[in-house]
């Protein structure tokens, strides 16, 4: 049975339906399965876990997936950012397996929320390169052990694109890292991450 594709660009790109159709009519006896790594119900951002078990238990693929509930172009995450967050890190795992990956691993809905994205960020006004801002905040982070690279895969874009709404959000996972010594303070929180402009 052919895999049904969604042309992206010129390349041919499966949906994650797709894939896990495939995987069950090719596999009927092994297993998927997830796990939620991290999940913070006051921003509102689920990391996942889903790999692909084969009928002895043995672990074949793993994919991860990273959500925000108030993602503007998924309007699903709006009510079930988990749930989508789930199916887009099954696609991952399946993909890094072979089931619709021929074009790459990343599926249509994936290729399809980073092109929207993309074309937001080209329309946002161009603020000046990482500022004595944005320093300081991926300064603090890191005095935690958190790098830059980890900050931009939390937030879903370059952190010289950080908003006003993100630092609010930076504030309280910088509180939920912070476990050591004292309860960091407002006001100390608000020297480390200064309003955007």
């Amino acid at each position: 049975m052919k895999i049904k594709t969604t042309n992206i660009h010129g390349k041919q790109y499966v949906e994650v339906p797709e894939r896990i159709h495939h995987f069950w009519l090719q596999n009927p006896k092994w297993a998927l399965k997830s796990e939620v790594l991290k999940i913070c119900f006051e921003t509102g951002n689920v990391l996942m876990k889903a790999w692909v078990e084969d009928e002895n238990g043995v672990v074949k693929a793993v994919g991860h997936a990273h959500e925000f509930q108030a993602n503007k172009k998924a309007t699903v995450n709006s009510t079930s950012y988990v749930e989508n967050c789930e199916t887009s890190a099954y696609g991952r795992a399946l993909g890094i397996k072979g089931v619709g990956s021929r074009e790459g691993i990343a599926s249509a809905e994936e290729v399809n929320g980073a092109i929207s994205m993309q074309k937001e960020m080209d329309k946002a006004p161009v603020s000046e390169p990482v500022d004595d801002r944005v320093t300081k905040m991926v300064g603090a982070f890191a005095q935690l052990g958190v790098t830059e690279e980890e900050l931009e895969e939390w937030l879903g874009h370059p952190v010289k694109y950080v908003t006003e709404e993100e630092i609010q959000s930076l504030k309280l996972h910088y509180r939920e890292l912070n476990t050591g010594g004292d309860p960091v303070g407002a006001g100390e929180l608000n020297q480390k991450f200064p309003k955007v402009a």
